[in-house]
């Protein structure tokens, strides 16, 4: 491996590569160096596509020898590191063995979910840079949105949380009360709003959600490239999200001043939200 480079695995979905990227970008500036970045979402018990290309980032192609050696390095380095409490052979980590969220010296491989505003910290206006949505055209949901003062996002996360028996054991799954005590919330801060609903379960949310008030349920396309309902979220002015790293990228790429961002008091069936970090200090945990 080149001394200018570092290996980056890509796993997840489009939210967690966007986690992801944004921290190797910002390890990349920190050293000089350039992150290479290492399909694998189509490993793991969920397969995933490659999401980041909306930002013109893709994977490289490192070879079958040169993959199989990130593999062996990244496991044996693991193995170390629960016994020293140390980073070993240059790999950095953030789950289950000690994090260097700055490391002092340049890494080898950067593997984790980084999902923390606190890993690209001293890079907001980089990263801001990197995610910058393709141009939607005369998209008929931001022009619903734009026409709409003082707009609410809502995104109501559904698919392997509910599908997935052990995405189900892991993840809190948001119920119909805690969203609609969120609406309750945001219409008692916010005067007049107007409520766009977004969820990859649209006729779910139809037949189970009772919102009061001005309300809009996107009926988004199934096979429509995911970053694009996010860039539709990222057009409101206010947000309730649910405990899911992609509504979380909507509510923080929206260029909205003030905005009020409502998020789970749990991230995790039984963590705290603010136990792990990922949610900036301003917004609003119920």
């Amino acid at each position: 491996m080149s001394k200018s480079e570092f290996l980056v695995p890509i796993f997840g979905g489009t939210g967690n590569q966007m986690f992801q990227a944004a921290y190797a970008v910002t390890i990349g500036k920190k050293f000089g160096i350039q992150p290479v970045f290492v399909q694998m979402t189509d490993r793991g018990t969920t397969a995933r596509n490659w999401e980041l290309g909306a930002f013109d980032i893709f994977p490289a192609k490192i070879g079958p020898a040169r993959f199989k050696r990130m593999r062996l390095r990244s496991s044996i380095a693991r193995e170390i590191q629960k016994l020293t409490k140390k980073p070993a052979l240059g790999v950095i980590f953030d789950k289950g063995v000690r994090c260097i969220p700055q490391p002092k010296s340049q890494p080898r491989i950067v593997s984790g979910y980084w999902q923390s505003k606190s890993y690209f910290e001293n890079n907001e206006d980089g990263v801001a840079q990197l995610f910058k949505f393709p141009d939607m055209g005369n998209d008929k949901t931001v022009m619903q949105i734009q026409q709409k003062p003082r707009s609410v996002a809502i995104h109501i996360r559904r698919g392997d949380y509910v599908s997935d028996p052990a995405a189900r054991h892991q993840h809190l799954i948001c119920n119909e009360a805690w969203y609609e005590d969120c609406w309750k919330y945001m219409r008692s801060k916010i005067t007049n709003c107007h409520a766009f609903v977004f969820s990859d379960d649209p006729a779910w949310v139809k037949e189970n959600l009772n919102f009061d008030g001005d309300v809009t349920v996107v009926d988004s396309t199934p096979d429509e490239e995911p970053w694009k309902d996010m860039a539709r979220m990222s057009f409101c002015e206010n947000f309730i999200i649910s405990n899911s790293s992609y509504s979380w990228w909507a509510a923080y790429l929206s260029a909205s001043q003030d905005k009020i961002v409502v998020a789970p008091e749990n991230w995790f069936n039984g963590v705290p939200t603010a136990s792990i970090g990922i949610c900036p200090e301003e917004w609003v945990l119920r």
